[in-house]
């Protein structure tokens, strides 16, 4: 299998090499692009030699060549990132690994606004309101960023940008369709008036998912966009939108093969004024909701699968009840999974301010509102009603020509948790203009979720013997007592936290270096970094949730490199090497070891080349070692991916026609998650797609 995964990748190396210089015909100057500049570490548009952290810039360029068709994807080519799909629909996104399905150390913000889902925590992958189409940039902040972003910008940030509407003026039509009835469609229209511009976007996707298992997905998005310039050239953006998501879940022995359905929707208003050259001011609230109904019956349970206690001594019911000389108990089902319901309410305000040119702050201050209901999760119709009020800010000095000195702070005061405070503080040595060295420390905390404080699951069985309810005199030696009003339906605790909890903390040192070479032919960036996790909040037993005493001790190394000799031939190398000591104390607490829960080792290679005027190709590489994600007990399997996409486009008059080929998983089938480990067939297979693009037309 490994010779002839060289095999394959050797010749297509070959190919892209071998077309590097077919279409050249640059000048100079068209090498010397900038150092880019990137505003997601400190809400400060700086070089991204100059950052306080290290960040990976993604492009549209990017986007465009890659093989990705959605985000989590998309992520496989940044450094430290380990993407895996849940059921074979649901992604999972992670940076150094150590999580489950719900991903709840990754902060993920589109246009400033957080999708963090309150409930369960984490980010809902598989039901973003955005389509690819719309990105202009994504930086992905590489380590912790409270200090920016607040509690949950634990290990990682995704900021995405989304074009203004502007940019996107006129028709937009995509179609993609392959095999295992992969299919997509989508709609975008622009349009302006004087002051204004407009865009309405529609699309409809979906796929039978993976090969021998039942996990289809179907999905529709509305998505409207306004962008406003007053007189006086402050700016207003109105953004709403809904996802509509169907899933289908595969059965297991206590729960059939079902579907179930998501919600997402929002609206996001922003107002920016740049009051002279040295202040500006934003202000901007968002309205997030999230609805999820995946409620099911069980499959058939019988009294040999509960127990029952009687006189000190554990029976199962139809045992108890052999003893009694009654009947066994008839067969049952009770309501398993769960329905839920998130929001958000989020109003922000930032003041920038220069006073001259060697120093520019940033401030501001926001007012959160989550609320979230569940009565399948909490047993109570109630709201969770939590308020959070924020205040945060950042000062980049620079010292001299050769020094700069970043440091920053958030301050949370959380009405649930004791006020939490998240500094960074960063002193970059720029050896050259176009080379610099870093130093920076910086603390954040995870809040813990609604469900990991407060979950309490109860289970109501009707229960019967012979059609009789098990509360029915007749039963009287039982001595059982069913809810009030009944004499069939008893209640079963099922998972209840013991409520209690503290932040997840995390103290991130990091060494970084970049450096720019032979005018921006060759970028690269590395650091080594130590992370030290405390108070990580651990399932206890299956399902209750308590701070780990004791830490994990995150240490490695990453770099990225990339070489642009010329527009035709781009080529990216990232590299990560991570060695997660698990040193939390079991003594009190029984849980699984970590040790596993991230790969050693891990890389991608991307190459594009533009072989003439018309095509172009692109070829990914993508390594990840053997890790084990938090809530499976077998870890997968090392992956190889090896995905290639081939584009032609032309020239139809006004308008431009693009046709991809797309084909991924070339290496062979891939399990990237494990949950299905059991089931021999239901593995990632070899995927071939069609990507049609019509633009103005």
């Amino acid at each position: 299998m490994a010779q002839t995964m060289k095999i394959k990748i050797s010749f297509l190396l070959l190919f892209f090499s071998f077309n590097t210089h077919a279409f050249d015909t640059l000048t100079e100057d068209d090498y010397l692009s900038d150092i880019p500049i990137v505003l997601s570490a400190s809400r400060l548009s700086q070089p991204e030699s100059e950052a306080s952290t290290t960040i990976t810039v993604i492009t549209r360029d990017m986007i465009d060549r890659s093989t990705a068709e959605n985000i989590p994807d998309l992520l496989r080519l940044v450094p430290g990132f380990q993407v895996g799909y849940y059921d074979g629909n649901i992604p999972v996104v992670t940076y150094h690994g150590m999580t489950d399905q719900y991903s709840r150390r990754i902060q993920v913000l589109i246009d400033g606004r957080s999708l963090y889902i309150p409930i369960w925590g984490g980010v809902p992958w598989a039901s973003l309101p955005i389509t690819m189409d719309e990105i202009e940039r994504i930086e992905v902040t590489r380590g912790p960023n409270a200090s920016t972003y607040g509690s949950n910008s634990f290990l990682a940030v995704i900021s995405i940008k989304t074009y203004n509407a502007y940019d996107t003026q006129g028709n937009y039509l995509r179609v993609i369709n392959g095999n295992n009835k992969h299919h997509q469609t989508l709609y975008r229209i622009g349009t302006q008036t004087e002051n204004a511009e407009y865009r309405i976007t529609l699309a409809h996707r979906g796929d039978e998912g993976l090969e021998g298992v039942s996990d289809s997905n179907d999905e529709n998005l509305l998505k409207l966009r306004l962008d406003y310039t007053f007189e006086n050239n402050s700016q207003l953006s109105y953004q709403t939108g809904v996802n509509s998501k169907v899933f289908t879940e595969h059965g297991n022995d206590t729960s059939p093969t079902h579907e179930f359905d998501t919600v997402t929707s929002y609206h996001h208003i922003k107002w920016e004024n740049t009051l002279n050259t040295n202040s500006s001011l934003s202000l901007q609230y968002y309205n997030n909701k999230y609805d999820l109904n995946n409620m099911v019956l069980s499959s058939p349970i019988t009294g040999d699968d509960i127990d029952l206690t009687i006189g000190g001594v554990v029976y199962t019911f139809n045992e108890a009840f052999a003893l009694l000389s009654l009947p066994p108990l008839d067969p049952f089902t009770v309501p398993i999974g769960f329905s839920s319901y998130s929001e958000r309410h989020d109003f922000e305000f930032n003041y920038y301010y220069s006073p001259n040119d060697f120093l520019r702050t940033i401030a501001g201050a926001s007012l959160r509102e989550d609320i979230v209901k569940s009565e399948s999760l909490f047993n109570t119709s109630e709201e969770f009603k939590t308020n959070i009020y924020r205040a945060f800010g950042h000062i980049e000095w620079k010292i001299n020509k050769k020094f700069i000195l970043n440091s920053g702070l958030m301050v949370e005061d959380n009405e649930i948790y004791d006020t939490s405070y998240s500094p960074r503080l960063a002193l970059t040595h720029k050896i050259t203009e176009q080379q610099s060295v870093r130093f920076s420390v910086s603390t954040a905390t995870r809040a813990p979720s609604t469900a990991e404080e407060s979950i309490e699951i109860v289970y109501y069985p009707e229960l019967h013997i012979s059609g009789i309810g098990i509360c029915d005199p007749l039963f009287a030696v039982l001595a059982l007592t069913c809810e009030p009003g009944t004499d069939d339906t008893l209640a079963y605790p099922g998972i209840i936290s013991p409520g209690n909890l503290d932040y997840e903390k995390i103290v991130s040192t990091e060494i970084g270096y970049y450096g720019a070479f032979f005018k921006n032919k060759i970028d690269m960036n590395a650091k080594f970094f130590h992370d030290e996790i405390s108070d990580l909040i651990v399932d206890i037993s299956n399902g209750e949730f308590d701070n780990a005493p004791g830490e994990i001790n995150v240490t490695g190394i990453e770099y990225a490199l990339k070489y642009k000799p010329n527009a035709q031939f781009n080529l990216y190398f990232n590299y990560t090497k991570i060695d997660l000591e698990d040193n939390l104390d079991r003594t009190l607490i029984a849980y699984e070891d970590f040790s596993d829960a991230a790969p050693s080792d891990s890389y991608s290679l991307t190459l594009f080349s533009q072989f003439d005027k018309l095509l172009s190709g692109s070829i990914e590489y993508i390594n990840v070692g053997t890790m084990r994600w938090v809530d499976n007990r077998i870890p997968i399997d090392e992956l190889n991916i090896l995905n290639l996409k081939l584009t032609y486009k032309i020239k139809l008059r006004k308008s431009t026609l693009k046709t991809s080929f797309v084909f991924k998983n070339l290496s062979g089938k891939i399990n990237d998650y494990g949950e299905f480990g059991t089931i021999p067939d239901s593995l990632s297979g070899k995927t071939a797609l069609i990507d049609i693009e019509l633009l103005n037309f």
